[in-house]
């Protein structure tokens, strides 16, 4: 069954992805915002997709990898041409554990524990699998952050465990949904997703004025989890309606930035530092176009390589 709620969450965070990356080209930096927000939607997504799993292990490991290695050969190799002195070890780093995008890094390692939890009886028990990953997530937090400057969502692998839990929502609420389970009513959960959201920004305008409260900075993680974990529903039970909206034509441009999510998280960072040397607003335009066109050129090429290759490990 083909979600019309998946193809605008994934939109949504390719945008707010991509915003996020902009301090260097709206005139105003805090402008450029949201992507703790799109990562949790792409993370959320892809949970959700994922969620009912048949496969053995390696078929189905295998054919996530073939969906997101080629775009990271091919990008890199293009990069390749634009930089200087990279090294043989960070070469082999990112065409083979793409060292270059920590989030495909997640994705690579975290599919492995997503499995294993979805495909056995964990699945059935999995608020009290979310509670050990949150007691893990507080034990790193506390033994190994530097909880006194914001560091939660800094370079390392620790915002991996938050992001993992994100997962496991999305996953949780596929299988409810499987499972003809009851989830929370349209009314509550917009009115909470909106309140999440308000925290959030509120929370880190506060952090950005009292240093003092840095130590509670998961409480800004804590905030995206109750987001996330509230928007699905709401997206949920409006998805009569999504189904009626995706006949316009111009729902089409929200299925085309769906279909193109992983490539603009590819692209972006490179389109950004050409344009960025531009003024505002020529540069805020030649970002969203050239942000567009690259990926859509990258969809173009690695599409058929992936469906080759998925074929390939599938036999």
């Amino acid at each position: 069954m083909i979600y019309q709620f998946i193809n605008l969450i994934k939109a949504i965070a390719s945008c707010l992805v991509a915003n996020s990356h902009f301090d260097g080209i709206w005139p105003i930096s805090a402008l450029a915002t949201g992507g703790s927000l799109g990562n949790c939607l792409f993370f959320a997504a892809s949970g959700f997709l994922l969620g009912s799993i048949k496969q053995d292990f390696i078929p189905w490991y295998l054919k996530k990898l073939v969906r997101i290695y080629p775009a990271i050969w091919i990008i890199t190799t293009i990069s390749l041409f634009f930089r200087n002195n990279l090294s043989l070890g960070g070469l082999l780093g990112e065409y083979f554990f793409s060292s270059h995008y920590w989030f495909l890094q997640a994705l690579i390692v975290l599919y492995i524990p997503f499995y294993f939890v979805m495909r056995g009886k964990l699945k059935e028990k999995l608020p009290f699998v979310i509670a050990g990953v949150s007691v893990l997530y507080f034990i790193c937090y506390f033994a190994f952050k530097d909880i006194h400057a914001w560091s939660i969502e800094s370079a390392g692998r620790f915002k991996w465990i938050f992001y993992f839990i994100v997962f496991l929502i999305g996953g949780g609420y596929s299988l409810r949904i499987k499972n003809h389970q009851k989830i929370p009513e349209r009314r509550v959960s917009v009115c909470i997703t909106l309140l999440a959201v308000v925290a959030f920004y509120g929370f880190k305008f506060v952090l950005d004025r009292k240093p003092a409260l840095m130590p509670l900075q998961f409480l800004e993680q804590a905030f995206l989890g109750v987001f996330v974990y509230y928007l699905i529903p709401f997206l949920l039970n409006i998805e009569p309606g999504l189904k009626k909206v995706s006949k316009k034509k111009w729902w089409k441009a929200v299925t085309f930035m769906s279909s193109i999510t992983l490539e603009v998280f590819l692209v972006m960072d490179y389109v950004i530092d050409y344009v960025e040397v531009c003024k505002f607003p020529l540069s805020l335009m030649s970002a969203v176009v050239g942000i567009v066109i690259g990926a859509w050129i990258l969809h173009l090429i690695q599409t058929p390589i992936s469906n080759w290759l998925t074929k390939v490990v599938q036999k």
